[in-house]
């Protein structure tokens, strides 16, 4: 008996975490690392309230989507002049450019990119141990460091041909390289770096979760342009394997 309930804590307590966990990365994502830019404008205003926010959207939304990964998905810079020009702009904004560097241009979590995966959580964990059996919370907070374990140590190899990734990795990560978990996310990221404005999960699930909930109180399938969770188009995936990048 006690081994059931010691084991549906864990599952329990783990599951519920990583819906949490998903549904707030998609969240967050969107409404602050790509918040839009009406959005971004008014913390502009209040650069002393908003400081987290405005660095988290410049390293995310400026750096890694606009000013890298110009030329295609898998290139971060197409020669040195392009990198050289970028350190130039990076290091006019003292500290928090050079945590750009650091984080490779954005393409690893640094500095306020980890404050905003982490913070969210603090509450609810210290409430959770509070007030819930020890392994449900234990199994919750393991949960919760998914999405920024996948940000910090899976998200380059999304941005690299699949042998190359499988040669550079290490050991341990090529597994998860080789399992259909991480070629979903490989689909599911790419149409995010082409239209922005959809697929903000590495941790899967969350975006499916909005969108399903938007479907079921809509009256009419939103067009593929207003999707939170947008599949890629028989274009994109031809564009994908033009890049080396696995379908399946």
């Amino acid at each position: 008996m006690y081994f059931f309930y010691a084991a549906l804590m864990i599952v329990g307590g783990f599951l519920i975490g990583y819906m949490v966990s998903t549904l707030i990365e998609s969240i967050l994502h969107q409404k602050i690392s790509d918040a839009p830019k009406k959005t971004v404008n008014f913390w502009m205003r209040y650069p002393r309230f908003f400081a987290i926010f405005i660095n988290a959207n410049y390293s995310h939304h400026v750096i890694h989507h606009r000013k890298t990964f110009r030329k295609n998905y898998v290139t971060q810079f197409e020669d040195d002049q392009e990198r050289n020009a970028l350190d130039k702009v990076l290091a006019a904004r003292g500290t928090h450019g050079n945590i750009i560097r650091k984080s490779h241009y954005a393409i690893k979590l640094q500095g306020t990119g980890v404050l905003v995966f982490i913070l969210p959580f603090i509450p609810v964990i210290a409430l959770l141990f509070t007030i819930s059996p020890p392994m449900f919370a234990g199994a919750f907070s393991v949960a919760t460091t998914l999405s920024p374990l996948l940000n910090n140590f899976i998200h380059p190899y999304l941005h690299m041909p699949h042998e190359e990734a499988i040669r550079r990795a290490p050991k341990g990560i090529v597994l998860f390289l080789k399992t259909s978990y991480f070629r979903k996310m490989i689909r599911h990221h790419y149409v995010h770096h082409k239209y922005v404005a959809c697929n903000f999960n590495l941790l899967l699930g969350g975006d499916w979760l909005r969108q399903s909930f938007r479907n079921f109180f809509s009256r009419r399938e939103a067009a593929p342009k207003h999707r939170v969770n947008r599949l890629p188009s028989a274009t994109d995936e031809e564009e994908m394997r033009k890049l080396g990048l696995p379908m399946y």
